[in-house]
């Protein structure tokens, strides 16, 4: 049986260290990017700042105005969701109505109607949703308005 000679030995070595090293450097490049993307999302919520600022409710119409103020730095898109007191008035027995997604800029003031809405509201939130960039989806980025708090009930 012969030896394996010391050249094809050494040269084998090195390929084995060059591939082991190009995987290990590939996965900690990829660990890195994916930390460094996380804090610059990080940091970009932190400046995600909502306030509802007005709902008025027009029982004629079962329409309910809401004014939403993102004074914030950061596009968002928000689901509204009415919460109710009597279920028993609710398609499904449902207390709480989802809303379609609404997106605002950044120190934007917008109007947003919610059309067919019942007279038993308990309270309306705004929850930011999933978007695509330039607007973001930043969890902490909602309010909430309690029927107390909405003209017209």
């Amino acid at each position: 049986m012969k030896a394996v000679s010391p050249i094809v030995a050494v040269a084998f070595l090195v390929g084995v260290t060059l591939v082991v090293g190009g995987m290990v450097a590939s996965f900690v490049t990829t660990v890195i990017n994916t930390q460094q993307e996380q804090v610059a999302f990080a940091q970009l919520c932190s400046d995600a700042k909502v306030i509802l600022q007005n709902g008025v409710y027009d029982a004629s119409s079962d329409n309910l105005t809401l004014i939403v103020y993102n004074y914030g730095g950061v596009d968002l898109a928000f689901t509204p969701e009415v919460q109710y007191y009597d279920t028993s008035k609710h398609p499904n027995n449902q207390l709480l109505e989802i809303f379609p997604l609404f997106s605002i800029g950044k120190n934007e003031i917008k109007t947003v109607n919610l059309v067919s809405v019942e007279d038993d509201i308990e309270n309306v939130r705004i929850r930011s949703a999933k978007c695509d960039p330039p607007c973001y989806q930043c969890p902490g980025a909602q309010d909430i308005l309690l029927a107390a708090n909405i003209r017209g009930l």
